[in-house]
């Protein structure tokens, strides 16, 4: 494949944001104004994926202020004045390789109409958001290699039983209690009432509500927020939904109810299911631990048979995700064929912790399959609901670029340690066995288990448990 370097029409809007955000200054990131990350079962808020969530201020009487504290105000002082604060040092460290996530996430339709608005007012106080993601609970059938006790329940379950993982560390979560913002701790009773006060408020003028979690179809809070929407109307919202899509139909077929109903009242502007999903069979089940992926085919399926709602698959890629990179997209080429009418679409967003997941901790000579891929979706581009477009195929470039530029030798061997000591306890304590479910990484898990000072164990102890709904939820109890 021809290592020139790909240029889309995404990237030519990037540069039109970039314009625009230099104008103000050359750090302004809009999402520091008007995005909003609320965990209702933490108390907390945050306003950027990469920032520190913080106690959500008021309640009590006294109004709920959502990233308003004396900190935001001095981040965003700091922005306008073309600063790199501390505090969005993840964003500068991965500007210097050549990535902007600021630029992009400033650049998503939300965030941008309000470009004028903020730039002309310059204050480091701001107004109501526009883009609010929103987490109930914890609450989750799945325990995701990738995530950890504070997104999930059954995650809490396994380390309750066996302990965090140590060398690497990972799943202990007794620093969210240190700093009072455990997903886990008693809430005060008021807060979630004082919030749909709130959100009852700031609604009609939002642009984008994003339900998550944990997996919000099967909170119970999640009947409340269908008949909130149901009761109004709202042709500016764009209501998404991220969700394992690995749910009995008892959850399901009601949220499959509501989205038939909303978009047929045109209740809201549009409907998002954003199924979170990367491989197929056994290997999206060993990541993805707990997934039953037939359910998840046949209520994707039920969605857009039923429904007319909007899909997009929300592919976290790592590093044991990129073998099967081809299949996706042929999968996904499929549905944009079979339902030629909606909305079908992926996106590739790189994992970036934890650390050993890296994709840039793979061989160089692993970029094979992410080029299968390209070169799989490549004659199937165009500007059709039925083709795939620039941007997802821009997406995968990126994949391709960043598996290219490796970490530092001394990072790569230290990552690859941890790869190998992590999964060995992974596999340990889930029953599963990666040597048997990736035989095409040999050659990866050879120099990663070389790097911890170990050979390959041949046996296996594979067979998945699947924890029930029921058991999951008690144990969040």
């Amino acid at each position: 494949m021809s290592e020139e370097k790909f240029v889309s029409e995404y990237d030519e809007h990037n540069e039109r944001v970039k314009e625009r955000l230099d104008c103000v200054s050359d750090s302004f990131c809009l999402v520091k104004w008007k995005h909003s990350t609320i965990n209702l079962a933490a108390g907390t808020v945050r306003n950027c994926c990469h920032s520190p969530s913080r106690p959500i201020l008021g309640g009590e009487g006294k109004p709920l202020k959502f990233n308003d504290s004396t900190k935001d105000q001095a981040v965003r002082k700091a922005l306008l004045a073309g600063q790199k604060p501390d505090a969005c040092s993840y964003c500068w460290w991965v500007e210097q390789k050549g990535i902007s996530h600021r630029i992009r996430w400033s650049g998503h339709a939300p965030l941008i109409e309000f470009y004028e608005e903020v730039a002309a007012e310059r204050t480091s106080e701001v107004s109501d958001p526009s883009w609010v993601e929103l987490i109930f609970s914890p609450l989750c059938n799945l325990k995701c290699a990738y995530c950890s006790p504070e997104h999930s329940t059954s995650w809490k379950a396994e380390i309750d039983e066996f302990g965090p993982y140590e060398n690497p560390g990972h799943g202990d979560i007794s620093y969210l209690d240190f700093h009072g913002i455990s997903p886990y701790k008693e809430q005060s009773e008021h807060l979630e009432e004082e919030f749909w006060i709130w959100f009852k408020k700031i609604l009609p003028g939002l642009r984008r509500l994003t339900l998550t979690g944990g997996e919000p179809l099967i909170n119970k809070s999640i009947e409340r927020m269908y008949k909130f929407i149901l009761e109004g109307q709202y042709p500016l919202l764009e209501l998404g939904f991220h969700t394992n899509a690995s749910i009995p139909s008892a959850h399901w077929k009601p949220f499959i109810e509501f989205s038939k109903r909303a978009i047929a009242e045109n209740r809201v502007k549009d409907i998002f299911l954003y199924p979170s999903i990367e491989g197929s069979g056994q290997q999206s089940e060993y990541v993805r631990f707990g997934l039953k992926r037939d359910l998840f085919d046949k209520n994707i399926e039920d969605y857009l048979t039923q429904t007319s709602g909007k899909l997009v698959f929300n592919s976290s890629l790592s590093n044991l995700s990129i073998s099967g990179l081809k299949k996706h997209w042929e999968m996904v080429y499929r549905l944009k064929q079979r339902f030629q009418g909606q909305w079908v679409s992926s996106t590739s967003e790189l994992i970036e912790t934890p650390k050993w997941m890296r994709v840039s901790i793979l061989p160089k000579s692993y970029v094979r399959y992410v080029d299968e891929a390209i070169n799989f979706v490549e004659p199937r581009r165009g500007p059709r609901k039925s083709q795939i477009s620039d941007h997802e195929l821009h997406g995968l470039h990126v994949v391709r670029e960043t598996l290219l530029r490796s970490e530092s030798d001394k990072d790569l061997s230290k990552l690859r340690a941890q790869f190998w000591r992590f999964f060995t306890e992974y596999d340990r304590r889930r029953r599963v066995d990666r040597v048997q479910v990736f035989p095409e990484y040999a050659e990866f898990f050879d120099l990663c288990a070389k790097a911890a000072g170990e050979k390959i164990s041949r046996k296996s102890f594979f067979g998945l448990r699947h924890g029930s709904l029921k058991s999951i939820a008690k144990a969040f109890q």
